[in-house]
């Protein structure tokens, strides 16, 4: 399934950086009231197709919102700096790194 990985990842990076832009113009509304860790923490994807894997990201931070809420922040690079974004708007799941199979954590979305 590594064509459909990396058709998806592509999209994917490109939900991304409309995310992070979203994130830019909706900054001061956005702000976290604190951010911690993720270790061994990821989101994993539903995938689109049934025959298709899903797609695993590894989350670098929990950012809790001034709402309550709390997402998976992910790092990007934009414009040659690194910088966190939340998980866009995708289908799917939080999962510890012991709920993955190895072939997951190894196929892990880094940006």
């Amino acid at each position: 399934m590594l064509v459909s990985y990396s058709f998806d990842h592509l999209r994917n990076r490109q939900l991304l950086a409309r995310t992070a832009a979203a994130d830019r113009r909706e900054r001061k509304l956005k702000m976290y009231k604190s951010i911690a860790a993720a270790t061994d923490w990821y989101f994993a994807q539903k995938p689109e197709r049934p025959t298709y894997d899903r797609i695993v990201w590894n989350l670098a931070a929990w950012g809790l919102k001034q709402n309550g809420e709390i997402v998976g922040l992910v790092s990007v690079t934009e414009g040659g700096k690194p910088k966190l974004v939340a998980i866009p708007d995708l289908e799917g799941m939080y999962l510890h790194k012991s709920q993955l199979s190895p072939a997951e954590v190894v196929a892990t979305v880094t940006l």
